[in-house]
C-alpha cells in the first residue's frame, strides 16, 4: 500500500472510531470521510461496506473481547465467569484496550459468547431470569463514562450491578424507553 493509501486508511478508521464512539454506528459514511478529510470514494476504495468498515474500525476491540468473553466461557462456574468479565473491563491495570462491545455485531464472536455466558448463568440459578443482554451493555456504557473520570467509581458501580443481577434480587421493571445508544446488537434472544 502506498504511503497517502496508508495514512487516509489510517485517518478513516480514526475518524469512525471517534465518530462510532460518540454517535454510534449509524453515523454516515459521508461524516466519516468529512471527518477523515477524504472523499467518500476514498473512504468506499478501502471499504465498500459499511459493515466492513465498522468491523474494522472495532477489529482490536473485537478481538479483545472475544478472548474476554471466551475466557468467561471457560469457567466453570458461569456466574464467576460472568462478574469476572465484567471486573476485567473495569479494572485499568487488567483492561485489554478501549472495549465497546456494545458496538459489536450481533453475530460476532464476543456477543455470542455473552449470550451463551448469560444462558449458562440463568440456567445455573445465579442470574435472575428477567436478565436481558442489554442490561450489560448498559452497565458498560454506565461504566466507560465513569471509568474516563474515576476507575474506583467504575468498579463500585459494575459491584452494584452485578450484585443487581443475581438471581438472589426481586424483579425490574422493564427498560421500555431505552435511549438509542442502549439499543445495541447485544439485544437479548432469551
Amino acid at each position: 500500500m502506498r504511503v497517502d493509501a496508508a495514512r487516509n486508511r489510517d485517518q478513516i478508521l480514526d475518524a469512525a472510531r471517534t465518530l462510532f464512539a460518540t454517535r454510534g454506528t449509524d453515523v454516515t459514511l459521508r461524516a466519516v470521510a468529512r471527518r477523515a478529510g477524504v472523499g467518500t470514494a476514498t473512504l468506499t476504495r478501502h471499504f465498500p461496506t459499511r459493515e466492513a468498515l465498522i468491523e474494522a474500525a472495532f477489529e482490536r476491540q473485537a478481538d479483545l473481547c472475544t478472548g474476554l468473553t471466551e475466557a468467561a466461557l471457560a469457567d466453570p462456574d458461569p456466574w464467576h465467569g460472568l462478574r469476572g468479565m465484567v471486573n476485567r473491563v473495569f479494572d485499568p491495570q487488567a483492561r485489554p484496550g478501549d472495549l465497546q462491545i456494545t458496538t459489536f455485531p450481533a453475530d460476532s464472536p464476543a456477543v455470542r459468547n455473552i449470550r451463551e455466558l448469560t444462558r449458562r448463568a440463568k440456567e445455573a440459578g445465579s442470574l435472575r431470569a428477567d436478565f436481558e443482554t442489554n442490561d450489560l451493555a448498559l452497565l458498560m456504557q454506565a461504566g466507560d463514562s465513569l471509568a474516563a473520570t474515576s476507575p474506583a467509581a467504575a468498579r463500585r458501580l459494575a459491584e452494584y450491578l452485578l450484585q443487581s443481577f443475581s438471581a438472589r434480587t426481586g424483579p425490574l421493571p422493564a427498560l421500555t424507553d431505552a435511549p438509542h445508544g442502549l439499543r445495541s446488537s447485544l439485544q437479548s434472544t432469551t
